[in-house]
């Protein structure tokens, strides 16, 4: 209720204050609230996301992100360092922790209907749910942000990128983390385009799709698709980020190591091969690529980046495996085989199990509440009987 109205409050009485007010009138405004204050609450806002991160009864935090949209565009370039950054690690630990119990349930080689599963998919279920209470926020922070990050060096900015990448990855190489996050976005009728366009009045509930939207949107694929999966429009809109910290001669290396990533060498042998192939760099012959070079030289903040081979050797490594995987993503028939289709759906799978895994009515912890419901269930059902049952039962048995 409160934060609501005060996101509302705030985005609406701001236009009426001495910031978008001349300097002459501001003595005479009938407010004086600032985009400090809007500020102070984006910031709690986030405290609030990441004070409850893994929570079991969360649905309410997908909400935070819609009524926060409104102040947004007011936020400071210290909550990065102060806020993003922190709430980013956190997911990004939470999302390896999760993906490697996965990948050691595959290696151990449990069944499909096994309770390890189970746990893994709710696991991904609360993952998704806390990244699409931040990264709706991320993703405006990032578009408000990106140009400064882009014409000043900004060592908090390449962190964010790199940690927005990790998550992009475990992403990409999780069938069970895609499937969440789609059951996730059509269960909860979210449009990821709200998100994806400037629009302050974008809503995030069930209530805010229209009727008209949910005829376009009855099928799943049409309400979610990779392409609008918002953990890839953040790595998307962090690309330029990330793109900046390589040098021009990087260029040729990472193609290098894409193609050898396409052909499915592993990333030491990948490794290998760029750390063979550095004499490549700062030797092309494309003449654009050679002006760049020289431009990239005179710039005071990147002389040091291209002193250290094993530097160079990993930001390519980095680069490049973020891009073989943004490829797949948006040419999936490239990487698409002939696959039979499970019969049984993950959902389905899940409620199966969940009846297994129901307490019966005999284990229930005795309550004071079960004493009156049997009490009245003696009064209204066994006690209007024609006979007791004990006495009809002996007649039966004799």
């Amino acid at each position: 209720v409160v934060l609501p109205m005060l996101c509302s409050y705030m985005s609406h009485w701001w236009e009426h204050g001495p910031e978008n007010n001349p300097p002459e009138t501001a003595d005479s405004c009938c407010t004086h609230l600032t985009s400090d204050h809007m500020n102070s609450l984006l910031g709690n806002i986030l405290k609030i996301i990441y004070n409850n991160l893994g929570i079991d009864e969360g649905a309410w935090m997908k909400r935070l992100a819609v009524f926060s949209q409104p102040i947004i565009g007011k936020a400071k370039g210290g909550l990065l360092k102060s806020h993003f950054l922190p709430l980013m690690e956190k997911l990004r630990k939470k999302a390896a922790t999760v993906l490697m119990d996965e990948e050691q349930m595959k290696a151990e080689g449990r069944g499909e209907m096994s309770e390890a599963e189970l746990l893994i998919l709710d696991e991904f279920t609360i993952l998704i749910r806390d990244l699409y209470a931040f990264y709706p926020l991320l993703i405006r922070f990032v578009d408000y942000n990106r140009a400064k990050w882009l014409k000043e060096s900004n060592p908090e900015a390449e962190e964010l990128f790199r940690m927005v990448a990790e998550v992009f990855i475990f992403w990409s190489k999780s069938h069970n983390f895609k499937r969440e996050e789609q059951n996730f976005v059509v269960q909860n009728e979210i449009n990821n385009m709200s998100f994806l366009i400037t629009d302050t009045k974008s809503k995030m509930s069930k209530g805010a799709v229209s009727d008209q939207e949910r005829k376009k949107m009855k099928r799943k694929g049409d309400r979610y698709s990779m392409q609008t999966s918002l953990i890839v429009a953040a790595l998307k809109r962090l690309l330029p980020v990330g793109l900046n910290i390589c040098a021009p001669g990087d260029q040729e290396l990472i193609a290098l190591a894409k193609i050898r990533f396409s052909q499915k060498d592993t990333e030491d042998e990948v490794r290998e091969i760029i750390r063979n192939n550095l004499h490549l760099q700062g030797k092309l012959e494309d003449p654009a690529i050679r002006w760049q070079m020289a431009l990239y030289k005179d710039l005071p903040n990147r002389s040091e980046d291209t002193s250290d081979p094993e530097k160079t050797v990993e930001r390519v490594l980095d680069i490049a495996h973020v891009l073989f995987y943004l490829d797949q993503v948006e040419h999936p028939q490239r990487s698409k085989k002939a696959v039979w289709h499970k019969l049984l759906s993950k959902q389905r799978k899940r409620a199966v199990v969940a009846c297994f895994r129901m307490a019966p009515l005999y284990n229930l912890p005795r309550h004071r509440a079960v004493n009156l419901f049997l009490q009245g269930y003696e009064k209204s059902w066994i006690e209007t009987e024609e006979h007791y049952f004990e006495d009809k039962l002996i007649e039966d048995l004799a």
